[in-house]
């Protein structure tokens, strides 16, 4: 069993079992015996609204006792928490396959994350290659965008 906070901080625990993986297809439509027909591109390809309903079947008991609903708990994910759930998906996820199948899913799991990487990359530097017009019709070059670093905050934002 695997735990993450949400960003506001509650902590909820991931366990991912026969039964669990059968609310998932329910609720979700996603089966975890088939992540290696594609599926595991919606869980790691970054698709939000698909984690919190698969989340969401995982975490509903341990949430209908505190007293939160599908809305609140998804109101709790946003920014790096998503990245630690999904995390702590991929962990579940490779304990929840027995060997030799879960020797399969750690290379998928590996080559999933180099995918993203690599994709994530070239993206940044397709932005870092963007020039923008000047008023006089040339071109500028654009700086380097911010680190993610610099634009990180904790808690909930101040809309919430």
């Amino acid at each position: 069993m695997h735990e993450f906070k949400d960003d506001l901080g509650r902590p909820w625990r991931v366990h991912i079992t026969c039964a669990s993986n059968k609310r998932i297809a329910a609720h979700a439509g996603f089966d975890f015996a088939d992540i290696a027909n594609g599926k595991a591109v919606e869980l790691f390809g970054g698709d939000t609204a698909h984690l919190l309903d698969i989340l969401w079947p995982l975490v509903k008991a341990d949430a209908d006792a505190r007293g939160i609903d599908y809305d609140s708990f998804g109101d709790g994910l946003r920014g790096d928490c998503l990245v630690d759930a999904t995390t702590v998906l991929k962990e579940e996820l490779l304990l929840f396959f027995p060997s030799p199948r879960r020797l399969l899913m750690q290379k998928l799991v590996a080559k999933m994350e180099k995918i993203v990487g690599e994709a994530s990359q070239k993206v940044q530097q397709e932005i870092d290659n963007v020039q923008m017009p000047t008023a006089s019709g040339g071109m500028l070059p654009t700086s380097a965008p911010e680190s993610s670093e610099s634009l990180q905050t904790t808690g909930p934002s101040e809309s919430s």
